[in-house]
């Protein structure tokens, strides 16, 4: 009888515990005018503490989702690695213009990530410019190096998202990714 109470108390511990466990879920979207949807060539990964604990891929409506998570806080952000697209001449003008602070309004965190195409983790500037314009013309294929000065960078960028999890809460966290160089968003994926 003894091993009876044992074994229905810890069902009823794992039920309370699974029963208590969150989620995260959300779209994966280009930057653009069409905010359009990432299907194919993109993974969503989970942090906690700086720690991967989570992967997986969009599903075919740019959709994603982790499930059965404990409460807790969580980073998410998306890693694309489709086609680039979207670099061209306005993206460096737009780069010279916020380098000299007309741009009105402002470059948002992740249009500035895309501004700084050399990845150098600085304020946009003259050489992302050249960088960007270089590439638009066909004179390098990419920014990585050798072209660009290290560390270079991913082609793709993300928003990165800190989720706070309470027991049983569902969250919606939507990602913006944009390609390094397409500063005015102009890639259609």
């Amino acid at each position: 009888m003894k091993i009876f109470w044992t074994l229905l108390f810890a069902g009823f511990l794992a039920t309370t515990v699974i029963g208590q466990t969150g989620s995260v879920s959300g779209s994966v979207n280009y930057k653009n005018y069409l905010n359009s949807q990432i299907t194919s060539n993109c993974v969503v990964n989970l942090y906690q503490n700086s720690v991967l604990v989570g992967s997986v891929a969009v599903n075919n409506t740019g959709w994603y989702s982790f499930d059965n998570l404990q409460p807790g806080t969580y980073q998410v952000t998306a890693n694309c690695t489709g086609p680039v697209g979207g670099i061209n001449a306005v993206d460096a003008i737009m780069v010279l213009v916020a380098f000299i602070q007309q741009l009105n309004p402002p470059l948002d965190p992740l249009n500035k990530l895309a501004a700084d195409a050399n990845g150098s983790g600085g304020i946009p500037n003259t050489s992302d410019a050249l960088a960007i314009s270089s590439l638009f013309v066909g004179m390098v294929p990419n920014f990585m190096p050798p072209y660009t000065p290290s560390p270079g960078g991913s082609p793709w960028l993300s928003e990165s998202f800190t989720v706070v999890l309470a027991p049983g809460q569902a969250a919606t966290q939507n990602l913006k990714v944009l390609c390094r160089g397409d500063v005015n968003g102009s890639h259609i994926p």
